[in-house]
């Protein structure tokens, strides 16, 4: 988008809503193609901080019963305890 709004339209700034992030970008990239919607564990891996950052807490903690999701979020979270926690703050995993 921000190609475009330079050589298009280049009177105009583009709008932060329109300009994809470094971390949005590497969920894209590792995310593989032409597999389900979630992403695998082994893409999760692959993952800096600041992109697992972007994605919800209630994927990897479900709340209600104070434990970690059954899901490939869930199994990688488990897996990554001590990562996850220092990513989302221990204080949402009480």
């Amino acid at each position: 988008m921000g190609k475009h709004m330079g050589s298009k339209h280049p009177e105009q700034d583009c709008p932060p809503e329109a300009i994809v992030s470094t971390a949005e970008k590497e969920i894209i990239t590792k995310k593989a193609k032409n597999s389900k919607k979630n992403l695998k564990i082994s893409d999760l891996q692959k993952l800096s901080d600041d992109a697992l950052k972007l994605l919800p807490l209630k994927d990897f903690w479900d709340s209600a019963k104070k434990d970690w999701t059954n899901s490939q979020y869930g199994i990688f979270a488990k897996q990554q305890s001590s990562k996850i926690k220092r990513i989302f703050g221990n204080q949402n995993f009480n």
